[in-house]
């Protein structure tokens, strides 16, 4: 037999593991979010909840003011790496000595510390009425010019939370645009640093939040779009309603949309309760759809439903409806027979200009139970690319997440469970227009393991979910949370942005034999949570999926088999020597490159065989 000469091709990856653009910290740069109503008295409790969805600690101070602006206290909150915190107000009210019933609460965080995010609850009952309500803390309005909302199943008037942070009055115009297309436009002034409770189709100050969160008015359901129109100032606005008739009225947030900001008319909603529910048992669910259109021309609406029954994704045309110009339309819609688990989601299509189509759906139980849950419609187009939520397993709390595809091509979620100083993070495939359901409980129970083998902690009964697609515009998500016994679920949707921020790839440097094949790989993409899609930079959270593209320098000497755009890259020494082998890994707004580069270590010597 001939000896045969062998050499060794070698390459080396020469870049620092999760090299991660973060953005420069300003000295006192700071953030002020707003949640402008609380409610605490008899019946009616408020609960603050705080999310960190990055890998170190974040601070914030939590002020609560009285409605005519005196501050009441304050209090630092520090949250931990992927956890999540509550607190309730009636404590932090009796640490203060304070008998406020009602006011507002300030969250103020170092600007660059993004990753947090808050949501303040209202629960309870009052004269009847159950009360349900989610307050997410904003950054206030400054710059934006109008806000808009849409809501069927009215009991009663809307209501707005009106606070001006800023030093001096400010005027605010209230817009309501009914059933028939009729318009009631009103103006109010809200004093500096005061917190006002408005009807927003009346104009006309609440007394008490209690009063407005507790008194049915119309015999029949009505529908209402309102628009706010805001000065160029910081001021805050949140809004609720009673919705369904007497005898079983629930009074339910508003949720009011940057027109200007918007970037279609086009909406999608997911995890609708449609038909049975496994996880509201007892009533069977009917959704109606409350258009709103704000503008000069008709609107013509196309609504689609995407089912999963049985985990099959299906998805149909239900619907065509003409919305007039500057109207609002009830649409119920037929009987679909959606899926249990709230594998259910319907996406509309308007040619109506951005902005100017608000929508909503309220889906309520048919035998006249207490039981209704109210989704916002989610700009098909919106910049933000991700949410994330508090879950809870304890005292038989039930945490699901609902993602879903809304495109016509195969996309992947990333979902990040955060539990006890543990990150768990996994990629799901979604089909075209799939609907899929996480049970958190499921994970636990099942110890399923994430993409790099890690468990949640067995013990763990509450954390910190995410959820985020590498690009805007590919996927939504809904976090429902049910306490034993509820017929209304907690529901999370905190918009935020990931965004792709870096990259590894271990193992760092790899050498193969003349005439054989390695692995190379996996590129480990690293997100960010960051203040807008098109930054580059901002906190770590954690690991995603993005596009890779792999290429040698020299193919003669190391070539690349079957496919380039995965994590992992098939190698094969075609002939003796050196190469250099760069990845590319890349989102639409975002590309990170981590070029492998010959090991000047490395040494070609010859090999003898027998």
């Amino acid at each position: 037999m001939r000896a045969r000469l062998s050499r060794t091709v070698t390459f080396a990856l020469m870049f620092a593991a999760f090299a991660v653009s973060e953005p420069i910290k300003t000295k006192h740069s700071l953030l002020e979010l707003a949640a402008p109503l609380f409610v605490e008295s008899d019946g009616i409790s408020s609960t603050v909840s705080l999310i960190n969805i990055v890998n170190r600690p974040l601070s914030a101070t939590l002020a609560a003011f009285t409605p005519d602006g005196r501050q009441i206290g304050q209090t630092a909150i520090r949250v931990e790496p992927h956890s999540a915190v509550t607190r309730k107000l009636a404590d932090l009210l009796k640490g203060w000595t304070s008998t406020a019933t009602s006011g507002s609460l300030e969250l103020t965080l170092d600007g660059s510390d993004i990753g947090m995010a808050g949501m303040l609850t209202i629960d309870g009952s009052a004269a009847g009425a159950a009360i349900h309500l989610e307050e997410d803390f904003t950054a206030g309005n400054s710059g934006v010019t109008s806000l808009r909302a849409a809501a069927t199943g009215l009991a009663a008037p809307p209501t707005v939370a009106l606070w001006n942070r800023a030093h001096t009055a400010e005027s605010v115009s209230l817009r309501c645009i009914s059933e028939q297309g009729s318009h009631v436009a009103h103006t109010i002034s809200v004093p500096a640093g005061q917190m006002v409770l408005a009807g927003a189709c009346d104009g006309a100050a609440a007394a008490a939040p209690q009063a407005a969160l507790s008194e049915p008015s119309p015999a029949t359901p009505q529908s209402a779009g309102i628009e706010v129109g805001l000065p160029d100032a910081p001021l805050s606005v949140y809004g609720f309603a009673l919705r369904a008739a007497a005898p079983n009225p629930e009074a339910a947030s508003l949720h009011f949309q940057s027109a200007s900001q918007m970037r279609s008319s086009d909406s999608v909603f997911t995890g609708v309760p449609v038909d049975r529910s496994a996880l509201l048992p007892g009533p069977t669910f009917q959704p109606e759809l409350a258009l709103a259109n704000f503008g000069a021309e008709p609107a013509h609406v196309s609504v689609a439903f995407a089912t999963a029954p049985r985990g099959e994704p299906s998805a149909r045309a239900i619907k065509d409806v003409t919305v007039p110009a500057g109207a609002i339309r009830k649409v119920t819609l037929p009987a679909l027979g959606g899926d249990s688990l709230h594998r259910n989601s319907f996406v509309l299509r308007s040619d109506a200009p951005a902005g100017t189509l608000i929508t909503s759906l309220l889906s309520s139980a048919q035998d006249g139970s207490p039981g209704l849950m109210t989704i916002p419609g989610k700009d098909r187009l919106r910049d933000t690319n991700g949410g994330a939520g508090r879950w809870s397993v304890a005292n038989g709390d039930s945490s699901t997440l609902v993602i879903f595809n809304p495109t016509e091509s195969t996309q992947t979620m990333t979902v990040h469970v955060g539990a006890l100083g543990v990150l768990w993070a996994k990629n799901y495939s979604l089909a075209p227009m799939e609907t899929k359901s996480v049970a958190v409980s499921d994970l636990i129970a099942n110890a399923e393991p994430d993409m790099h083998g890690t468990r949640i902690p067995s013990d763990s009964t509450e954390g910190q979910i995410a959820w985020f697609t590498p690009n805007h515009g590919e996927g939504v998500g809904r976090l429902l949370v049910t306490h034993s016994g509820s017929t209304h679920p907690l529901t999370y949707e905190f918009e935020t942005s990931f965004v792709l921020c870096g990259a590894a790839v271990d193992p760092s440097s790899l050498s193969l034999d003349f005439e054989s094949s390695a692995e190379a790989g996996p590129v480990y993409s690293q997100y960010c949570s960051s203040t807008s899609a098109q930054v580059c930079a901002g906190i770590p959270a954690g690991p995603g999926t993005a596009a890779y593209w792999w290429s040698s320098g020299n193919p003669s000497i190391l070539t690349i088999l079957g496919s380039s755009t995965e994590a992992t890259a098939l190698l094969y020494g075609a002939y003796p020597g050196q190469a250099a082998l760069s990845c590319q890994v890349s989102t639409n707004q975002c590309v990170f490159t981590c070029p492998f580069q010959p090991d000047p270590r490395a040494k070609a010597e010859p090999a003898h065989h027998g």
